[in-house]
């Protein structure tokens, strides 16, 4: 199966370094207090060579995947993020809430996991982490990569590659 193109672009709303993104993640985690963190920097890690003991590559669903009010990031190594809007602001509403920074919106509900296998188009994974556990919850998560309209569903929610028609993730 052939990969999809990559696209270096990223919806403006989330164009915020990764150290103010995970500083973020910490502040909405604990109630928009103050908070300082360490992250890793450089790029992800390139999958590993097919062979019949390496683990599974998810290249067909590497990239950088946007939706309406939401992202989607996976790594070729299966490693991914989600972002989206809570639509409840920091300091007005209960966390987790979305933060802004001039014009730019920061999502307020982030998840982390890991996919773990692929068949096919439907690669399985485990969300690890979350802001927040009502709309993205810990545990188990299913991928279904559609090639044809260059679509990723998610727990009902589609993210569009840049090859998406117009319309299909939402405004």
């Amino acid at each position: 199966m052939k990969g999809r193109p990559r696209s270096p672009r990223w919806p403006a709303r989330i164009a915020v370094p990764r150290q103010v993104l995970a500083a973020i993640l910490v502040a909405v985690s604990t109630g928009c207090a103050s908070a300082a963190v360490s992250t890793p920097t450089g790029p992800a890690t390139p999958a590993a060579s097919p062979s019949p003991s390496a683990s599974p590559t998810f290249t067909a669903f590497a990239g950088q995947w946007s939706g309406h009010d939401s992202y989607l990031v996976i790594r070729s190594n299966g490693g991914f993020t989600m972002g989206a809007r809570t639509f409840r602001t920091c300091g007005q509403d209960p966390p987790p809430c979305d933060t802004f920074s001039g014009n730019t919106i920061i999502d307020g509900d982030i998840a982390t996991g890991q996919l773990t296998s692929v068949s096919g188009e439907v690669a399985t994974g485990d969300v690890t982490h979350t802001i927040d556990s009502a709309d993205s919850p810990t545990g188990p998560i299913t991928m279904t990569l559609d090639l044809a309209t260059d679509t990723i569903s998610v727990r009902n929610v589609s993210f569009c590659g840049p090859n998406a028609p117009s319309g299909n993730c939402g405004a």
